[in-house]
């Protein structure tokens, strides 16, 4: 079910102030609801959103995740691409607990933790930008990237991405 102008907002659990597991499951302390018009962008989202989380934990930075049904590890909304890409999923799928925002907070001084990653790697260097091995976990294999490109409408441009960057890890943590 897609949200024509007329129905041009979608209802989203939020799950605050949690970690992932080692089994994908977020453990979270607070859950609120939030109206998300789906042509949001991004700045406006992220406005909203801390403007609700500061009540939380007003001198931290956050991240915001969520999983797909049987498809780990959690994909990170860092920018208007994958905020889209949420919004078309969740418009798929309007059930207000299926697929919740999860926020982790972080300090203000350190990058954001990957709370199932047992030791960060070093900065990787793709296409001449410098990328953090947070903002690299989208996709881990290419069995799972077909999966997703065969039930939605990802660019093959954003899986190949994925999967460079998914070996260059691997790369960068063989011995």
């Amino acid at each position: 079910m897609l949200f024509t102008t007329m129905d041009a907002t979608l209802l989203v659990m939020l799950k605050v102030d949690g970690i992932w597991d080692s089994d994908y499951m977020f453990n979270n302390v607070h859950t609120c609801g939030l109206r998300v018009n789906y042509t949001v962008q991004y700045a406006s989202f992220i406005d909203s959103l801390s403007g609700i989380l500061s009540q939380y934990k007003p001198n931290y930075n956050f991240r915001i995740s969520y999983m797909r049904d049987g498809c780990p590890p959690p994909i990170t909304i860092n920018d208007q691409s994958s905020l889209t890409f949420y919004l078309y999923i969740k418009s798929l799928q309007p059930d207000f607990q299926k697929y919740p925002l999860c926020v982790e907070f972080y300090p203000i001084s350190s990058s954001p933790p990957f709370s199932i990653d047992v030791e960060p790697s070093e900065n990787l260097v793709i296409d001449s930008q410098q990328h953090t091995p947070y903002e690299s976990v989208v996709v881990s294999s290419s069995h799972v990237s077909q999966n997703v490109v065969s039930s939605s409408n990802v660019s093959q441009q954003h899986i190949t991405y994925a999967n460079v960057v998914s070996s260059a890890q691997q790369l960068a943590s063989s011995p």
